[in-house]
């Protein structure tokens, strides 16, 4: 697109300043729409997550909106169930980005794919409660997730889940849209 070929690409490396306060370290991994960093948060002494948005999509209009909403969306909303965001904002070659919570652990899908068998009746029952009181908290900011699966909850090494990837979720009242959601997953309606 024209957006892109007007952009010089910003190559995202070790020491790579995303804002003022936060210094990539290590990637983390990529996927399909982002980029994880492991970052350093100067001024909060800490390290963080940064996840940016692939250079093959700045110039898709759907995927540039969809992760701005996750940014904007999920800094609405605040529980120990939900992966914290502490920034976010949109890098010189216009590929936005979100400074969040670094998290130790591992996604539901992981566990699950790993143990090979169901997890133990509390431990299930705890992941199930804490993503109920995540999704009560998005529902009460106004916020329909549209896609909960074990791959977006996380469970942190002290066993609390966390619901993460708001990227197709909408406001309670709208239509999600039907873009990005996991069917197998997804409601019937």
């Amino acid at each position: 697109g024209v957006l892109a070929s007007k952009l010089r690409r910003m190559d995202l490396t070790p020491g790579t300043w995303i804002t003022p306060s936060v210094r990539l370290v290590r990637p983390l991994g990529s996927g399909g729409m982002s980029e994880v960093w492991v970052a350093a948060h100067m001024r909060l002494h800490t390290q963080v997550a940064v996840k940016v948005l692939s250079p093959g999509l700045v110039a898709d209009k759907n995927a540039r909106g969809r992760f701005l909403r996750e940014a904007r969306l999920a800094a609405r909303i605040e529980s120990p169930h939900l992966v914290l965001t502490y920034d976010h904002g949109v890098l010189s070659d216009q590929r936005p980005f979100i400074v969040m919570e670094w998290l130790e652990g591992e996604s539901l899908a992981r566990i699950l794919d790993r143990r090979r068998r169901p997890l133990p009746r509390l431990q299930a029952i705890q992941i199930l409660e804490g993503t109920c009181r995540a999704l009560a908290h998005a529902h009460a900011a106004g916020l329909a997730h549209a896609d909960v699966k074990p791959g977006n909850i996380f469970v942190t090494r002290d066993g609390t889940p966390k619901l993460l990837d708001f990227g197709v979720a909408h406001e309670v009242g709208t239509e999600a849209g039907g873009h990005g959601h996991t069917p197998q997953y997804a409601s019937p309606e």
